[in-house]
């Protein structure tokens, strides 16, 4: 009896030392699963915007896990990592739309105003949850060294993506500068308006009604942009 007693107890233990402890290591081995699944890992993106957004929706879950040590080290981390695929999912979202036309790098013209504006918002905006991720990610790093190691995350990390944020942003102030410069509201209505003269069959009268924002609509409509 004392025997099959015995056998019990180093059974019972054997069981619970492999049962895995869900800690803030558990929940790094989730968030690779999920990288593995795109191709991905913590200091990368996927290249697709719809890749990323269903990365996103992977991690979110993921979140929703309980552990029994370092949850909020994982929180922390995972709230990092969302915020930077925002921010990554924006810039990549402007590249796809607008691209050589949502800048003034390579020339512009009047007519591309309401694009490289629309390009300034969205990296300005991809620009502000970038700062938001890289203050996130230092004080992850400051507040849990261990953790940082684990993930492999560190200071220098959040060195590089800030300054690849603040010339994204940088370089958003002077399109936005150099457009409203060079090509006033006033300026490029009249463009659309001679434009329309010669490539609709809107009156005179219309054209001449048009204000700026109507104008952007129809222009666009025109050039087959959404």
């Amino acid at each position: 009896m004392k025997k099959i007693l015995l056998n019990a107890i180093f059974v019972f233990l054997l069981v619970a030392g492999c049962a895995q402890v869900k800690d803030f290591g558990y929940g790094l081995e989730q968030m690779k699963m999920v990288d593995a699944k795109y191709g991905t890992n913590i200091s990368n993106y996927p290249v697709d915007i719809q890749q990323a957004g269903y990365l996103i929706g992977d991690l979110e879950k993921i979140k929703e896990i309980k552990l029994e040590r370092g949850q909020e080290q994982f929180s922390q981390i995972l709230d990092y990592r969302l915020l930077a695929l925002d921010a990554h999912g924006d810039f990549v979202n402007d590249a796809f739309n607008y691209g050589v036309s949502g800048t003034t790098e390579d020339g512009f013209g009047c007519k591309q105003r309401p694009l490289i504006l629309e390009s300034v918002a969205l990296r300005n905006n991809s620009a502000q949850k970038g700062f938001k991720a890289v203050s996130l990610l230092r004080n992850f790093v400051d507040k849990y060294p261990e953790e940082a190691k684990m993930a492999g995350v560190s200071y220098k990390d959040s060195l590089f993506m800030n300054a690849t944020f603040y010339e994204m942003a940088r370089k958003a102030r002077s399109d936005s500068s150099i457009i409203n410069r060079f090509c006033p509201q006033n300026v490029t209505l009249e463009l659309y308006r001679e434009e329309f003269k010669k490539s609709t069959n809107l009156s005179e009268e219309h054209i001449k009604g048009l204000d700026y924002d109507s104008a952007v609509v129809i222009w666009k409509k025109l050039k087959g942009i959404n």
